[in-house]
């Protein structure tokens, strides 16, 4: 849940920004057709921000995917989760690099949802040349998906704490007023 939560709000910085001034997306513009259709935050509606962690966990889990031992078996394979592998450097930027990768395929697409059943929802300004997307976006996407997939190394970095200090971080149940409560 709190990977979920600071993937969106990252995303939503950054197309709120990027609706704004271009950074780090490239300038672009949500046409409001969709306005009466779904929750908008100002300018930027809600599930295009909230996709974005659904990305971010993709790339990541095929980082992981590609880095991480596995065990094999003849009918069989699994991988393994190793906490070192899973917060490495190159898990992270292997994970962001792959989001950018997806959205090589989604925004060409979505830029022309005219053409099926998704309709015209947002353009760029001053159009792109790849397929009327501008680079910048797909770097803006690569630095982002970079901080979207962090989260997990930050949870990680809690996690290790707690393992390493128990003392620390003591557990106790939660103490609820009626039939939880002390006498």
């Amino acid at each position: 849940m709190a990977f979920t939560l600071i993937a969106w709000a990252i995303a939503y910085v950054a197309e709120f920004s990027s609706t704004r001034t271009g950074f780090p997306f490239g300038l672009y513009v949500y046409l409001d057709g969709t306005r009466d259709r779904e929750l908008w935050l100002a300018n930027v509606p809600f599930f295009d921000s909230l996709s974005f962690t659904f990305l971010c966990y993709l790339g990541h889990a095929l980082a992981l995917f590609l880095y991480s031992p596995l065990a094999v078996s003849r009918r069989d394979f699994q991988v393994l989760d190793a906490p070192e592998v899973r917060a490495s450097p190159r898990v992270l930027l292997t994970g962001a690099f792959f989001v950018m990768l997806i959205d090589l395929v989604i925004d060409p697409l979505t830029l022309r949802g005219d053409r099926w059943f998704l309709g015209r929802i947002y353009y760029y300004p001053g159009g792109g040349i790849h397929f009327g997307v501008p680079l910048s976006n797909y770097a803006g996407w690569f630095l982002v998906a970079d901080r979207g997939v962090h989260p997990d190394r930050v949870g990680h970095r809690i996690r290790r704490r707690i393992q390493l200090h128990p003392h620390r971080f003591p557990l106790r149940p939660l103490r609820l007023p009626g039939r939880h409560a002390r006498p």
